[in-house]
């Protein structure tokens, strides 16, 4: 359900929940059970991830083109989680994975 809404900056946790017929409250229950994330840590890995994938795939991509191609309406914000997750900025891990090819 994500990954249909990826390039969605307004999908959030409340249209997952009723994506999947369930109240937010089950959601969020279910989801830190299942993965110990809450459920918009777990909606914005899979975007990062996205993101990590696109990148490798296509190394001239523009970070703000990505951000929005993975839900993020900010491409700032976008590039600190990207940071936080994969230790390095966008830019720096396309010239790190494209050294690498």
């Amino acid at each position: 359900v994500i990954l249909e809404h990826l390039s969605d900056c307004d999908f959030d946790v409340p249209q997952l929940a009723n994506e999947l017929s369930m109240s937010r409250t089950t959601l969020h229950r279910r989801m830190k059970e299942m993965t110990g994330k809450t459920t918009s840590s777990f909606i914005r890995d899979i975007r990062m991830n996205e993101a990590c994938k696109t990148l490798a795939a296509d190394g001239n991509i523009r970070v703000s083109e990505l951000a929005y191609r993975v839900g993020f309406n900010d491409p700032k914000y976008f590039s600190r989680c990207f940071k936080e997750m994969f230790g390095v900025l966008p830019g720096e891990y396309s010239q790190e994975n494209n050294v690498a090819k």
